[in-house]
C-alpha cells in the first residue's frame, strides 16, 4: 500500500490531455498543494481533440469550480457550455423503454455539455504542475512506480 506524503508519491505524472488526464492532473495539483510533490502533465499536442461537445454530470460542475476557483458562471463561459438538467434515454436496455432522467437538487440541479478542448486549457490554466508537451514512447513499472519516456 502506498501511503500519501510517502517518497514514492513525491513524483508524479498524468498522463494524457483529454478529459480524464486534464481532470486528473488538476485533481492531483489540489490535493497535493505542496511544493514538495512534483507533478508532470504529459502530452502530446499533436492529437486532434475530438470536436464534439461532451455531457457531464451535476458534481462535476462543483468540481470545476473548486478546480479552478471561478464562479460557476465564469466556468460555463469559458468551457462553451450549455446547462443541461436531465437526460433523456430513448430504446433503453431489453424493454426498449423512453424515459428521462432529471437532476435533483443536491448541490446544483444541472451539468454542462461543454466543449472537452475548452476544458482542459482551462483546468491547464488553473493546475500547477511541469506541463510536458511531448509524445510518449514507452512507460515502464520501474521499482517503486513507473518511467515515462518521451
Amino acid at each position: 500500500m502506498i501511503l500519501p506524503g510517502s517518497k514514492s508519491l513525491r513524483k508524479i505524472a498524468v498522463v494524457g490531455r483529454g478529459t480524464a488526464g486534464s481532470l486528473a492532473a488538476a485533481s492531483v495539483a489540489r490535493l497535493h498543494p505542496d511544493s514538495d510533490h512534483e507533478l508532470h502533465h504529459i502530452y502530446d499536442s499533436r492529437i486532434p481533440v475530438i470536436g464534439v461537445g461532451e455531457g457531464s454530470w451535476p458534481s462535476l460542475v462543483e468540481h470545476l469550480q473548486q478546480l479552478t476557483g471561478l464562479p460557476h458562471e465564469a466556468v460555463q463561459q469559458r468551457l462553451d457550455g450549455t446547462r443541461k438538467y436531465g437526460v433523456a434515454f430513448e430504446g433503453w436496455g431489453r424493454c426498449n423503454r423512453h424515459f428521462t432522467h432529471y437532476f435533483t437538487p443536491q448541490q446544483v440541479s444541472y451539468a454542462y455539455h461543454l466543449s472537452a478542448d475548452l476544458m482542459a486549457e482551462l483546468l491547464q490554466e488553473s493546475t500547477r504542475a511541469r506541463h510536458i508537451d511531448a509524445r510518449v514512447l514507452n512507460i515502464t513499472r520501474v521499482e517503486g512506480g513507473a518511467q515515462v519516456e518521451f
